[in-house]
Parts: C-alpha cells; sequence; structure tokens
C-alpha cells in the first residue's frame, strides 16, 4: 500500500524517537551548549538526565 512504510516508521519514531548517532547527538549537544543550553539540561529534556 503506497504510504504505509512511511506510516509505520512515524509511528515507531513517535513512540521510539528517532536514532540518532554518537557523533551526530554530541554535535547536538555541543550546539546548545553554544546556545547556553547546559548539557545536563539538555538530557533531561531528552528523557536521558
Amino acid at each position: 500500500v503506497p504510504g504505509e512504510p512511511e506510516r509505520l516508521s512515524r509511528v515507531a519514531r513517535n513512540a521510539d524517537g528517532v536514532p540518532l548517532d554518537r557523533e551526530s547527538w554530541e554535535q547536538l549537544l555541543g550546539a546548545g551548549e553554544t546556545l547556553g543550553l547546559a548539557r545536563a539540561e539538555a538530557l533531561t529534556i531528552a528523557g536521558l538526565g
């Protein structure tokens, strides 16, 4: 069915989050720190702290 794989992917990502490699995650945390977002706060927001 057209669109079914995309729908299933969206459902899974809404439930489990978007997969992210370690390097990209570190870059996002670094960007947040540059903008004044403490690493601990970013981890809390992400549900990891």
